[in-house]
């Protein structure tokens, strides 16, 4: 007689070697990755400690290097430090980072500058760009006579950005009075 079995449940079934071999699978992985991240843990933590003895190594050697320089020495460098960078701040064109600042402010969306070129006497300052329509060239304007660092804006003149492409761009050529502070 030959044996039949039937497997008459009605319920979910999965496969459990399959699903064993799974999760072991997934924890072996798992055990990899942890080892994996000890171990550069480690290292990091070694690059660290190496790190912060050749920070004390070299704290001490200005500490010797100072102690090696008397008071009166320290301080008339440091006086003659202080002296040439406000020689320089005031020499390097802190007005030009306020300037730049002022327009990156009033510059508005769809407005890009191509070009900044100040005249020889630097009493003016002629701005090139291109604009996504004549209202972004109009708010522009409008910006700069706002402008503290900048004055009288006047549009020196425009043209379509490119006749072949239909874009609607707007190149233009505006000048303004540099404004001291």
């Amino acid at each position: 007689m030959i044996r039949i079995d039937l497997n008459l449940r009605t319920g979910p079934w999965y496969d459990r070697r399959f699903c064993a071999a799974a999760l072991a699978t997934a924890m072996v992985s798992l055990l990899l990755l942890t080892v994996a991240g000890v171990v550069m843990l480690v290292a990091g933590s070694d690059e660290l400690r190496r790190l912060r003895e050749e920070t004390d190594a070299l704290d001490r050697q200005l500490a010797a290097a100072r102690a090696a320089l008397p008071e009166a020495e320290l301080l008339r460098q440091r006086r003659r430090v202080e002296a040439i960078n406000a020689l320089v701040d005031r020499h390097h064109g802190q007005v030009w980072v306020r300037r730049l600042d002022e327009l990156e402010r009033l510059v508005p969306e769809r407005v890009a500058l191509t070009a900044l070129m100040p005249d020889n006497e630097g009493k003016r300052l002629s701005l090139q760009g291109r604009a996504g329509g004549f209202g972004d060239l109009q708010r522009l304007l409008e910006s700069l006579s706002g402008a503290t660092l900048l004055a009288e804006p006047m549009l020196v003149g425009h043209s379509a950005a490119a006749p072949a492409e239909q874009t609607g761009l707007v190149q233009f050529n505006v000048s303004v009075r540099l404004v001291s502070p």
